[in-house]
C-alpha cells in the first residue's frame, strides 16, 4: 500500500486553518472565564480561597491584642526604672544602651 499524496495547500488555506484554529482556541478559553469568576470572585469563592490565611490571621490580631498592654507594661517599667536610677545602678547594666 502506498502513502495517500498530501493535497497542495496554498498559503490562504493554511492561514486559514491557523486563523480557525486560533478562534476555536479562544472560543474555549472565554468560555471556561465565567464559571472562574462565578467560583473565585463570589463571596464564599473568596472565603474558600482565604479560609486558611483568615484563620490565622484572626488569632494572631487578638495574641497581638492581648499582648500590647503586657508589652506596654513591661516597656513603661524599663523607662521607669531608667529614669529612677541615680549612681547606685552599676555601670555594667547600663551599657547595654
Amino acid at each position: 500500500m502506498t502513502a495517500p499524496t498530501p493535497l497542495p495547500a496554498t498559503p490562504e488555506m493554511l492561514r486559514q486553518a491557523v486563523a480557525d484554529g486560533v478562534a476555536r482556541y479562544f472560543a474555549t478559553r472565554r468560555a471556561r472565564v465565567q464559571p472562574f469568576v462565578d467560583r473565585h470572585f463570589s463571596l464564599l469563592g473568596s472565603a474558600e480561597i482565604h479560609r486558611a490565611a483568615l484563620g490565622w490571621d484572626i488569632l494572631r490580631a487578638l495574641a497581638n491584642i492581648v499582648l500590647a498592654g503586657p508589652h506596654a507594661g513591661v516597656k513603661a517599667a524599663g523607662s521607669l526604672a531608667r529614669a529612677c536610677s541615680g549612681p547606685a545602678w552599676p555601670h555594667s547594666a547600663r551599657a547595654g544602651r
